[in-house]
């Protein structure tokens, strides 16, 4: 499919400098300093507040950023220094500035704050009122409910709040979808998944994207459905492919992000580097990797946010955030 024309910002990693790059493509055309002291290294997960706040978690800083007018700032998260060419994560909490993150991801807006799925660190922190503090996890990998200070995840990833006001997880490395009230009580809802990453909900339905067995999957509360992908796969990897049209015909490749907007879902398929959208039950590219020189995106979209008509993606390969416009 015809690529579509960029609108607005890309911000780009030149190098762990203070200089990134801000253009409106094809080509760049000028440069800023952000008000932080880094540009992108790896932006993993985007979140677009309620506010229109737009914060990006970049797994490879290990810092959570807010972006504003082409500018991005460090909220969150302590860059610890190279140690041979590679920045390591850490963990802490305390004052946002000099906590510490290890690989952060997703991001959700609940109790009155952000909460950031700690990847590296097994564990989900809750960024309020200029303060970090470990929301639930103990650090140790497991599958262990209840008590949220005594649960335990294995690389948790994406985030939802649901229509009964608890968060959902995406908990990748234990294949299900954790719940976590505001009480602060952690159960498994959904289990046997692959390698769930992304959620979201629409009304009463959540969409898991299943990076492992490269399909968009849908669950009521009761009954589990294959929303978009091939099934015919002896191995889920048989299932991975490139391929618009009906949704059962579709194919994705380690698809990591989902976002509904209106009818449409769209979806950050992480393998193919492209951005797809579902929408009446047909699949179609909205742009795929056709970069050259400089311009090498998107490689690997991860993250979606969307605000006035606009959808914002992170890609953390390319180290960069770039949108498209509504169809």
């Amino acid at each position: 499919m015809k690529k579509k024309k960029i609108l607005a910002i890309i911000i780009g990693l030149v190098a762990l400098s203070a200089v990134a790059v801000v253009a409106l493509l094809p080509r760049p055309s000028q440069t800023t300093t952000p008000k932080g002291t880094l540009a992108f290294r790896s932006p993993q997960g985007i979140l677009m507040t309620e506010e229109g706040r737009l914060y990006v978690a970049d797994s490879g800083l290990h810092t959570i950023l807010e972006l504003s007018e082409g500018e991005a700032d460090r909220v969150a998260g302590s860059v610890l220094s190279q140690i041979g060419g590679i920045i390591p994560g850490a963990y802490g909490d305390g004052a946002a500035a000099e906590s510490f993150f290890n690989q952060p991801s997703a991001m959700a807006e609940w109790l009155g704050g952000i909460v950031i799925s700690d990847t590296g660190n097994d564990r989900l922190r809750l960024l309020k009122d200029g303060v970090v503090q470990t929301l639930a996890g103990t650090g140790v990998q497991g599958c262990e409910n209840g008590d949220a200070n005594n649960a335990t995840f294995y690389n948790p990833q994406g985030l939802a709040v649901g229509g009964d006001g608890a968060l959902y997880l995406a908990d990748s490395g234990n294949g299900c979808i954790r719940k976590i009230t505001a009480e602060g009580m952690v159960e498994t809802v959904l289990s046997g998944l692959n390698s769930p990453y992304g959620i979201c909900w629409d009304g009463d339905i959540l969409y898991i994207a299943d990076a492992g067995a490269n399909q968009i999957l849908s669950w009521d509360g009761q009954e589990l459905k294959v929303a978009a992908g091939l099934t015919g796969g002896e191995n889920p990897e048989d299932n991975a492919g490139f391929a618009d049209g009906p949704a059962d015909q579709a194919a994705f490749s380690s698809p990591t992000a989902v976002l509904m907007q209106g009818d449409t879902l769209y979806v950050a398929d992480t393998g193919n580097s492209a951005v797809r959208c579902i929408e009446k039950g047909e699949v179609k590219t909205l742009i795929s990797f056709q970069g050259t020189g400089g311009e090498l995106w998107p490689a690997a979209p991860s993250g979606l946010a969307w605000a006035e008509g606009v959808l914002y993606v992170a890609d953390s390969f390319a180290g960069i955030v770039f949108t498209l416009p509504a169809e």
